[in-house]
């Protein structure tokens, strides 16, 4: 049976409990996103309800680069996942938020702005009963855009000649 109580987070911006995305399913503003490593494992087989599926091994990676994907890859990405500048995006996944957690530092390095983990992920929701669905859901086009202004946040990503410095 699904708790009803709240959990209170020391940086809310970051994490969000279960039951405060269940309250929040029907909510336009926000995207619960599930980021597989393995979709056919898991979003296939039943998924918290609205949410999309982003494929880490297909859309969070270049396979050419083997690198994250690219910035005009990332606008993309959100936009074809009905994503807009003023969104919350909730990211949870399979293996405890592994790839979830990859996608939220991702969503950092790109600046995006209201990006949270659940606190839990999958199997969290699953072992409180909460809903599942089986449902594919596609949102309209978002109409997220970078400000080009803004790069990169370097200042949270080493690269490998940094890491050989070191």
């Amino acid at each position: 049976m699904a708790q009803t109580t709240k959990t209170k987070y020391v940086h809310p911006e970051v994490l969000v409990d279960t039951q405060w995305v269940e309250e929040h399913l029907e909510d336009n503003n926000i995207r619960i996103v599930e980021v597989d490593y393995d979709p056919k494992s898991n979003y296939n087989l039943g998924h918290i309800p609205n949410s999309i599926l982003i494929d880490w091994r297909k859309d969070v990676n270049d396979p050419i680069t083997r690198d994250i994907l690219s910035l005009n890859n990332f606008q993309k990405l959100l936009q074809n996942n009905g994503i807009n500048n003023n969104t919350t995006v909730i990211l949870y996944g399979d293996f405890n938020n592994w790839f979830a957690a990859f996608a939220f530092w991702v969503f950092k390095y790109y600046r995006y702005n209201d990006v949270r983990l659940l606190d839990g992920g999958r199997n969290k929701w699953l072992e409180e009963d909460r809903p599942i669905s089986k449902d594919t859901i596609n949102y309209p086009k978002g109409n997220y855009k970078l400000n080009e202004e803004i790069n990169p946040n370097d200042e949270i990503r080493a690269y490998l000649t940094q890491v050989k410095m070191h």
